[in-house]
């Protein structure tokens, strides 16, 4: 953790930083970055279904709305489901069936994993020990990788 962490001893001395603001330049702390980074995240799930019908027919449909939050911040993820279904007899030996699905699913800021430079748990890790992350909450920028475009 804080494993980018090199230069003069961790003394409080005021110091000129990356974006031109003098601060102390001190230990800020990894737990602190973390607690300041993460959030909690939240899932939510709605769902709603209906049912009838006779002996001879017989039908179905459900809605389902989930959204969540997810621990790093600007990133979520909302999906809606609804499907009908319907059965009918038609006689003593015809039967018939027939079911419809739709689903649309939407990701706000899918976080990146692995080595790729965009992702944010990496970066929090190699964070140098004085640097504190709530510099950074300000500022907004657009990058791509492999194709792919987030607004941190």
């Amino acid at each position: 953790m804080g494993t980018s962490s090199w230069g003069a001893k961790l003394d409080g001395v005021p110091t000129i930083m990356w974006d031109g603001v003098t601060r102390p330049y001190s230990l800020v702390g990894i737990k602190k970055n973390y607690d300041s980074f993460f959030q909690t995240g939240s899932s939510w799930t709605n769902s709603l279904s209906l049912t009838g019908g006779s002996e001879k027919q017989t039908f179905r449909f459900s809605f389902a709305d989930l959204r969540s939050d997810g621990v790093i911040p600007e990133t979520g993820f909302n999906r809606k489901n609804a499907s009908l279904s319907t059965n009918g007899k038609f006689g003593k030996k015809v039967t018939f069936g027939a079911k419809m699905m739709y689903s649309n699913e939407q990701t706000k800021n899918r976080p990146m994993v692995s080595d790729s430079p965009g992702n944010a748990v990496q970066g929090l890790i190699r964070l140098p020990t004085n640097f504190d992350v709530n510099d950074l909450k300000e500022i907004k920028q657009t990058w791509c990788s492999s194709g792919r475009c987030n607004n941190t």
